[in-house]
């Protein structure tokens, strides 16, 4: 297959036990680097980066290297997809032109714009993914059942599609800590409230000690803490990926400060934010797109402050525990590199 001119290639898939995965390819030539910041910016009379619209799309040119790869795993049948970029045409451009330099954009609107890379980059972005897509590889990252010996999963942190999943890594330490110091105050049962925050002093030990450099090999302490904030999370998991979600893809979301429950409509998929000053900010979750056969009645639910504040802290723990991923091109290497031949002695 020849070599696409994004940073990544990917796919989602349903594997026989119905979990959603993310597999990688190489990636091109760096254009990007990792964000460590939500911080919205202006262009500060800076040249503009290039506009770039990515929406997903279906690999149809055969990849004979992907196909050797999936040929050992058995006989699957399986859906390849790719970040592809669209035609820029006089219409497309003016609309992502116009939100390019917001502070924020509109949640309606159709398309996410890529973060930030840093604090220290007044730059805005001009590289925009299809709200639909983004929310469906957030909601897949969410959904992997972490292994507590992690993953090897290739592909560079430079690639869009990564940048994309990790933004929320930047905050995970800060809410980790929040919670830790206000542990007293979530609204769960005693025992409960022991548990966590025993897990949360344990993830902490590990964050620290891989901002020291060091290579973390056993994860089983963020497995824990995973099972323990969907434990205590909404009875309905759907609810808990839809905050998730937001928090991986909407800049805004993220970086308020939510200090009450959230009201969510199931209908039509809106969680409802109060704003500080009064009303309320909708952000929509393209439901019937991310669940194949979505029905739901025309319900309304009040989602309390300690569920927000935990699935938030889930979403961006698995942000950080994708940016801090093994490398797994080394393997795929050595598996190309096999071939038919038995040896033995």
């Amino acid at each position: 297959m020849d070599q696409a001119p994004l940073a990544v290639k990917f796919k989602i898939s349903r594997t026989p036990s119905g979990f959603s995965e993310i597999i990688t390819k190489a990636d091109s030539e760096d254009r990007t680097v990792s964000r460590s910041s939500r911080t919205p910016t202006n262009s500060g009379g800076e040249q503009d980066e290039e506009l770039l619209a990515l929406r997903l799309e279906m690999v149809s040119t055969p990849d004979n290297e992907l196909e050797r790869l999936l040929s050992v795993f058995g006989d699957l049948s399986q859906e390849v997809l790719a970040f592809e970029p669209q035609l820029l045409d006089s219409n497309l451009t003016a609309e992502l032109q116009s939100q390019r330099h917001q502070t924020f954009i509109s949640p309606f609107f159709d398309w996410v714009r890529l973060p930030s890379k840093s604090r220290q980059d007044p730059q805005p972005r001009g590289t925009f993914f299809w709200r639909v897509d983004a929310q469906k590889l957030a909601l897949a990252l969410l959904s992997i059942p972490w292994h507590p010996q992690g993953y090897l999963i290739g592909g560079k942190s430079s690639g869009y599609c990564f940048q994309l999943l990790e933004s929320s890594a930047c905050d995970f330490l800060y809410l980790l800590i929040r919670i830790q110091e206000n542990v007293a105050n979530i609204n769960v049962d005693l025992n409960t409230k022991a548990e966590i925050k025993k897990s949360l002093a344990l993830v902490e030990k590990m964050v620290r000690r891989e901002q020291s450099s060091a290579m973390l090999l056993d994860f089983s302490d963020f497995c824990q803490l995973n099972d323990l904030l969907i434990a205590a999370g909404h009875t309905n998991l759907k609810i808990n990926d839809m905050i998730g979600v937001l928090m991986i893809t909407n800049e805004e979301f993220a970086s308020y400060s939510i200090v009450g429950s959230v009201t969510i409509e199931m209908r039509t998929g809106y969680v409802k934010v109060p704003l500080p000053f009064g009303g309320m900010q909708d952000y929509p979750i393209d439901m019937n797109e991310l669940y194949e056969g979505w029905k739901s009645a025309d319900q309304t639910i009040v989602v309390d402050y300690t569920i927000v504040i935990l699935a938030c802290l889930r979403a961006s723990m698995r942000s950080y525990l994708l940016n801090i991923r093994h490398d797994g091109h080394p393997l795929a290497r050595a598996v190309l590199e096999l071939n038919d031949t038995a040896y033995m002695a």
